[in-house]
């Protein structure tokens, strides 16, 4: 299969070719997926023929963002997008032996943690309480508990209103009620009650 760069080569100047992205992240699966990649401000006259392009590469890449700006922004800590393929944005992503849904565009998720979970997941051991704050969509509290069911209970704290609704989502499609407690609200304000519920258990 060709790359990205050897498709788009022959529609942009030779004089950009090095500033062609190498690569993007996929989120969801062949069921649905986003890509998701950053272009340079040099190939910005050519950024929907990349977008095309990742569509064309990729069958079941139905919308492509473009990443804009360096850093996550707001309370949130979200990036912001452009839509070169416009599409849906929320998908189901599988990852090892769980999924996480998630719309990328309201709450943050990297695929790229993925080695990071399973690191962490790793080190948990049985009858283990784990307090999660900045839980998110739940992704690693669903890698621990795949890895190792035998946790007595994950704390999950959420401020983001739709990370915390897809946590709840996550929790029932990985089949894991009663195994998370997830508390949406500031994690500095909640990790005091956080430790008393970890003092019950």
């Amino acid at each position: 299969m060709p790359t990205l760069k050897e498709v788009v080569k022959p529609l942009i100047p030779r004089e950009l070719w090095d500033k062609i992205p190498r690569s993007f992240d996929i989120v969801g699966s062949r069921s649905g997926a986003i890509a998701i990649i950053e272009i340079p401000p040099e190939l910005e006259s050519y950024k929907f023929v990349i977008g095309e392009a990742i569509i064309k590469l990729n069958k079941h890449v139905k919308t492509v963002l473009r990443r804009i700006g360096g850093a996550r922004e707001g309370e949130f800590r979200l990036y912001r997008y452009e839509a070169l393929v416009p599409g849906p944005t929320e998908v189901i992503h599988k990852e090892g032996n769980y999924l996480i849904k998630v719309d990328p565009t309201k709450a943050y998720f990297s695929p790229r943690d993925q080695g990071d979970r399973e690191d962490i997941a790793r080190q948990v051991r049985p009858n283990e309480v784990i307090l999660y704050p900045f839980a998110g969509v739940g992704p690693y509290a669903i890698a621990i508990l795949k890895a190792q069911p035998l946790v007595r209970l994950v704390i999950a704290i959420e401020l983001n209103e739709h990370a915390y609704y897809y946590m709840l989502d996550n929790i029932k499609l990985n089949r894991l009620e009663g195994k998370v407690l997830p508390l949406l609200g500031d994690a500095a304000r909640l990790m005091g009650y956080s430790t008393t519920l970890i003092g019950l258990y």
